[in-house]
């Protein structure tokens, strides 16, 4: 998973701990690369965590047309657009606080590439004329009348800029329910088989990024009885694109009083 995205969810879920929880202090400590899993380890008092991060894995549909596309495909063009903002605000020395930017449904690569251009001068521009505020509204860019992104701004965090990802989710029918139990149980069982085949034993806390649309946490919460292997896990943690989160399970009965 991207380091951007993995750190976003960390500061998600520290923010949750102390601000919703109580927890006076944390200490986090990250896993380098390629003696992962579990990606960071967090404690919290005498007590030791393995923290392993991952997000939704789906494909989507382009309507019209249902043209296929393998979301980390999609979402690697878009992490470099969002790179090279960062990069461009802080030479221009106007970033300042953290900058949540939503991305929708997605443009074919060709047309991406056609207003890429477009979509990195508005969400410049708007960095610009917003760098002296603590927080701001949601701001929404379009093109040709089509929605492409959201940006907003929030306070009391660091300097940087996160991209997340919001695709239209199909219905809220029994089918719909049975796909979110689906991608839910695929990510939980792929995180067990790789802690397993590493030999993590700590307590272990999975943190989940959504990027799945309309699957809001009452969703999540309605699925994650029907999805196996979740009593592997010390707690799953969901965290949603507005950088809110909430725990789906836990073994400590004090953290799921706060749903």
């Amino acid at each position: 998973m991207n380091r951007r995205r993995e750190e976003f969810c960390k500061e998600v879920f520290d923010g949750y701990l102390i601000e919703k929880l109580g927890v006076k202090s944390t200490s986090w400590t990250r896993v380098a690369r390629g003696q992962d899993p579990p990606d960071y380890h967090l404690e919290i008092g005498t007590d030791r965590y393995a923290v392993e991060v991952t997000s939704t894995k789906v494909l989507h549909t382009i309507t019209p047309g249902e043209i296929k596309f393998d979301e980390e495909t999609y979402e690697t063009s878009i992490r470099k657009l969002v790179e090279e903002l960062e990069s461009k605000t802080k030479d221009e020395a106007i970033l300042s606080g953290l900058y949540i930017v939503i991305f929708y449904n997605p443009f074919s690569n060709k047309r991406f590439s056609r207003i890429r251009k477009t979509i990195l001068k508005d969400l410049l521009s708007f960095i610009k004329a917003t760098q002296s505020f603590p927080a701001t509204s949601l701001k929404t860019v379009h093109h040709n009348n089509k929605k492409v992104c959201s940006i907003f701004k929030l306070q009391g965090y660091p300097n940087k800029i996160y991209e997340v990802f919001q695709y239209v989710a199909r219905t809220e029918s029994p089918e719909f329910f049975k796909y979110v139990t689906e991608i839910i149980n695929y990510a939980v069982s792929q995180k067990r088989q790789k802690l397993e085949q590493k030999g993590v034993n700590s307590p272990t806390i999975l943190l989940l990024l959504n990027t799945y649309g309309l699957a809001d946490p009452l969703i999540y919460r309605k699925c994650i009885n029907h999805v196996a292997n979740i009593k592997f896990f010390h707690s799953i943690f969901l965290v949603m694109g507005d950088a809110s989160g909430s725990f789906l399970y836990s073994r400590n009965r004090e953290w799921l009083l706060t749903l």
